[in-house]
Parts: C-alpha cells; structure tokens; sequence
C-alpha cells in the first residue's frame, strides 16, 4: 500500500513536471520565432524598398530622357538654322550690305534652305530689308535680336510677331564683320525668321501616357507653346508668365525652367500629384517640361508589387506552418513522454502482482504448515 502511494506521488510530480516544462519551452521558443519573423520581415520591406526605388528611378530617367531627346532635337535643329545664317552672313555679297546686290541672293536662299520665312539684313541705323518686302517700314532697333548682335553675339531670340508678315516666328541674328575681323564692332545684322510650327511641332508630339502633356517657356516663363492655345504668348500679343500665376506650384515650376533646371520630380500640381520631367535647351533661353500623372510612372510597378504580395503571404504561411510545426512536436513529446510513464507503470504494477502472488504463495504455504 505504501508502494502505491509513492507511485502516485511520483507520477503526479512528473506530470507537474510536465506541465511547467510545457509553457517553458513555449516561452523560449516564441521569442525566437517572433525574432525570426520580425529579422524576415525586415529584410523583406528593406529588399522591396530597395527593388522599388531602383526601378523606379530607372523610369523616372527614362521620362526625363523622352524630355531632354526632345530639347536634343529642337537645340539640333536650331545649331543648324544658326550654322546656316552665319555661313550666308559671312559671304562678301551680303558683307557689302548693299541690297541691290544681296536681295537675289538671299531669295535663292530662302528658297534652298526652305526652313526660314525671311531672311533680313539690318543696318546699324536699324533700317531693315528681307525678303518678303525688301525696305521694310518699320526698324527693329528695339528688337532683342538686333541689340544682341550688335554687341557681337549670335543670338535666337523669343517668338516674336514678324511685323512683315504678321506671323510668330523665331528670329535668328548674327553679327555681319568687317572683312571678317571680330574685334572691331560689328557693321550691322544678318538673320532669318524660323515659324513657330515647327519648334512645337516637337513639343505637341512629346507625352507619356494618358494624361500626360508637354509646354515650353521662352526666358520670361512665358509659354512658346502650350496645348492650351490661349496660354501661348509672344511679346507683341503677351499673356501672363507662368513666372506670375496664381497657382503656386505653377510659379514655381516656371521659375525652376527659366532658371534652367534639369531633372524630374513628383510634386503636387494641379491639384494632382504628378511627375514633372524638365530639361533647357542649349541654343535658346527655353525650357520645356512634360507634365505626367503620377499613375502613369507607378504602374509600371505592379509587377513587382505583386511579387512582393506573394512573397509575404508566403512568409505568412511559413511562419503559420513553423508554429503548427511546434505545437505538433509540443503534443508528440508528451505522449513520449505519457507512454514512458505507462510503461513504467505497468512494469511496477506487474512487479507488484508478482510480489502480491509470491507473498500469496508463501502465506498458502505456512498456513499448510501450520495446519499439519
């Protein structure tokens, strides 16, 4: 009877050994996964990050690269035009400044070159002839282009209105050089007129997706060209500088352009967050920018969104499957450990019956002793 007692008092302090080890283990391991899974997580958001930024930063570059292809193309063709005039400035017809010789020259020109309106020769005094009207009405001393070139330097100009034929066109000027020597003042200008159409031709043509659109600033901020033809200025027929709008964000992209500034951002505009790539032109005082919704760069993400969604349900799973795993062994060890116990429960209870027989037998056999 004692026997059974300490038996039951063993059993019943290993299954309180059992249940203490049980939360123990628990509590070692919990931490762990927890440090796993928060180290997993960690890396995982820092990697995407990474991933993202990387790509998206290559098709930002590419947004602003379709810009400056753009201004590539226009400054091109403008070094081109420029070429053109100071090769024709620099014969010794149009040197003479004598339009009598110079104006069937220049007509030929125009018709070869085919790229310009007009070309002009101006005076110092300001008296200018082309080749729409030969002696013109009115002098351009005012212009920009002739004061420019007047001091010696080549020069395109802002749109203006020709006042010859009443159309928008880009004046290029040049200064004409006595037999050709640089260090004396100039003897007067040479130049042509280029159309407007042609330089937003480009411009109209640049976008980047739905939504997207693209406008030029000349160097007063304002528009050269603009989908919104009301917004499109010259200095004979002005509209407001976007230097001026009412719209802060419009201010201050205008004054980023004329201010010359390259690259491509993510800013709040027209009430929209959106992309704006700009780039300047070399040959010109403008600047031109391509306005994109912020959608149109950031679907291009999706992919890999995806696959970041996949991999943390993925990781999800596997931390889920990981504790099963644990629970699992939890229950395993204890039916080990349960079945170790019956096992030697059941040794002791047969080495008990064995003793209860043997004591049985030899109380038979000393009552049968006694009895003889």
């Amino acid at each position: 009877m004692k026997n059974f007692k300490l038996r039951r008092t063993q059993k019943n302090k290993k299954q309180q050994i059992l249940q203490r080890s049980k939360p123990n283990r628990q509590a070692v391991f919990l931490p762990i996964l927890a440090g796993i899974t928060l180290a997993i997580s960690a890396v995982t958001l820092i990697s995407y990050q990474l991933v993202r930024e990387i790509i998206l930063q290559e098709i930002r570059e590419k947004a602003l690269l379709k810009v400056q292809q753009s201004a590539g193309e226009i400054d091109d063709w403008l070094g081109t035009r420029q070429a053109e005039i100071e090769t024709i400035a620099s014969t010794p017809i149009v040197r003479s400044l004598k339009w009598s010789a110079t104006e069937a020259y220049l007509k030929s020109e125009v018709e070869r070159l085919s790229e310009f309106d007009v070309l002009y020769l101006v005076k110092p005094n300001g008296s200018t002839y082309n080749t729409a009207v030969g002696l013109t009405a009115t002098k351009v001393k005012d212009r920009d282009y002739f004061q420019q070139a007047m001091t010696g330097k080549v020069y395109i100009s802002d749109p203006v209105i020709a006042r010859t034929t009443g159309r928008p066109v880009v004046p290029i000027a040049v200064p004409i050089w006595q037999d050709l020597d640089r260090g004396k003042k100039p003897i007067g200008v040479f130049g042509g007129s280029i159309e407007v159409q042609r330089l937003t031709d480009v411009v109209s043509t640049l976008d980047y997706g739905t939504g997207s659109y693209a406008f030029a600033l000349n160097s007063q901020g304002v528009p050269i060209f603009h989908p919104d033809p009301k917004k499109r200025g010259t200095k004979e027929q002005p509209v407001p500088s976007f230097l001026a709008a009412k719209d802060p964000d419009l201010r201050d992209l205008a004054r980023k352009m004329v201010q010359k500034q390259q690259g491509i951002e993510l800013t709040e505009f027209d009430g929209n967050w959106k992309y704006i790539a700009c780039a300047p032109l070399k040959q010109a005082n403008w600047s031109i920018a391509l306005i994109i919704p912020r959608e149109n760069i950031e679907s291009q993400l999706l992919p890999l969104n995806l696959l970041a969604s996949i991999l943390s349900l993925l990781l999800v799973m596997a931390i889920i499957s990981a504790w099963r795993q644990v629970q699992l062994f939890e229950k395993t060890q204890e039916q080990v450990i349960m079945l170790g116990d019956r096992a030697k429960q059941l040794k002791l209870a047969l080495a008990e019956l064995k003793q209860t027989q043997t004591q049985l037998v030899q109380s038979e056999k000393m009552s049968s002793l006694g009895q003889w």
